[in-house]
């Protein structure tokens, strides 16, 4: 595995603009506003034919009481020890200040090395800072421009001359991506515990988790190991109604959940066993507009005063508003106490198998010639309507192509007959199925009579 990298730093002084820079995309929120970031942000980039592993860190706020920040600073303290070099980041326009100092401080503890990344350096103001710090600090300093590509080339000599690679490496910054057998995003409403879940799969306090509601921001990917499987779990910011959006950075959440969504192969959706509310059910939704797997996580029973009402209350609400997905995986558990989360897995594959099967023409057709013997389609204005032709065009999620005489008079309810009889006949488990009509050729319809 190549050189980690932690970016760290206070404040606005533009770390994860540096990231997203370096990785090529943006995974990491950039806004105005102060402490967005909060998880830590990995992402990987290559350096010729090195890769390198990049780590995002939320404001370092070390002098502050307050619950969150105790968190979101010993999440970055974990992520400096991983680190094999530590980007600190500062604002040139004002220089060292002495919130750094202690900073400094604080890192000797690490015994870590630390490069001074001197940001928003296209003012004059930055390169008399630069001249200032150098002079000053023993440490080595990158003058750049993260918003603006300007310095990269500092950061890459920098690294190539701390790995010590000996071969001749490309000059330029390019992305990578590290492929999983399986991506999934975890999403829902604010504080159903997307995070606490996370955490509890893989064994650690990988994650921040509390109360506060919109804690998350970012979408974090997290690696899993499970019986060989390697899965990438995405935690995502709690999805709400867009009337109650109101904040910048709250849109820019919820568009990069959706995006976590596009980019998955499924999708769990976890939900507070304390209220099941409208917009789970509109999340689920729009999973499945998307063509995505789903499994629905009820959690914290812990607290679940009837565990059978509820129950029947969430079946029937999933039969109404999802009654085009049918055999949906519902599991329920208790991330904080560790309750049920073996059942989690063995939902996850099945629908994943189902997600990415293939069944053959000829199997197809012999299902089809059977529903329709049972149950014809209906007449329109006097005539059959004559189904010719079922196959399988593509997986991720299953298309078929069904070819029949009269596209525009073909009726919605037997088209869902047929999907119905594809989903029972061959065990597609909760993933959306589609069905592209295409209008069979009449063979003499360009002869001349």
């Amino acid at each position: 595995m190549g050189l980690r990298i932690a970016i760290i730093g206070c404040s606005n002084v533009g770390k994860s603009s540096l990231f997203n820079r370096l990785i090529g995309k943006k995974l990491s929120i950039v806004d105005s506003e102060p402490n967005v970031t909060r998880d830590r942000v990995e992402g990987m980039f290559m350096l010729g034919k090195k890769s390198f592993s990049l780590v995002d860190t939320a404001a370092l706020n070390l002098a502050s009481k307050r619950k969150i920040d105790i968190k979101t600073n010993n999440q970055t303290a974990v992520a400096i020890k991983d680190a094999d070099v530590v980007f600190l980041v500062i604002d040139g326009k004002i220089g060292l200040s002495h919130r750094d100092d202690v900073l400094f401080r604080w890192l000797k503890k690490f015994d870590k090395p630390i490069v001074i990344v001197l940001n928003k350096s296209d003012t004059s103001a930055a390169k008399e800072n630069y001249q200032k710090i150098q002079s000053s600090n023993l440490r080595p300093v990158i003058f750049l421009s993260a918003e603006h590509g300007l310095g990269l080339d500092a950061v890459g000599q920098y690294l190539r001359d701390f790995s010590n690679h000996k071969e001749d490496m490309e000059e330029d910054i390019s992305v990578t991506e590290v492929d999983a057998q399986i991506k999934i995003s975890i999403v829902g409403r604010p504080n159903t515990g997307k995070s606490t879940l996370i955490n509890a799969l893989v064994g650690e306090d990988r994650l921040l988790t509390d109360d506060l509601p919109g804690l998350t921001r970012d979408s974090v990917v997290v690696g899993w190991r499970y019986k060989n499987k390697k899965i990438d779990l995405c935690d995502t910011a709690g999805l709400r109604k867009k009337s109650h959006i109101t904040k910048k950075v709250e849109r820019f959440s919820s568009k990069e959940t959706l995006r976590s969504i596009r980019r998955s192969d499924l999708v769990l959706l976890v939900i507070d066993s304390a209220s099941l509310q409208k917009q789970d059910l509109r999340i689920a939704q729009r999973t499945l507009q998307e063509g995505k797997g789903i499994v629905v996580i009820v959690n914290k029973i812990d607290l679940l005063k009837d565990k059978r009402s509820f129950q029947r209350d969430l079946d029937l609400r999933i039969e109404r508003s999802l009654f085009m997905l049918k055999g949906i995986d519902v599991v329920y558990v208790s991330a904080l106490k560790n309750m049920n989360l073996e059942k989690i897995f063995p939902s996850i594959i099945k629908v994943f198998s189902s997600w990415e099967k293939r069944i053959s023409t000829a199997r197809l057709n012999k299902m089809l010639e059977e529903i329709v013997r049972k149950s014809p389609p209906p007449m329109r204005v006097g005539r059959k309507l004559k189904i010719k032709f079922l196959a399988q065009t593509k997986t991720c999620p299953p298309t078929f192509s069904l070819s029949v005489s009269r596209v525009e008079k073909f009726p919605e309810n037997y088209l869902r007959y047929i999907e119905n009889n594809i989903r029972e006949s061959f065990k597609f488990y909760g993933i959306p199925i589609r069905i592209l009509l295409r209008a069979s050729k009449n063979p003499y319809a360009n002869r001349s009579r």
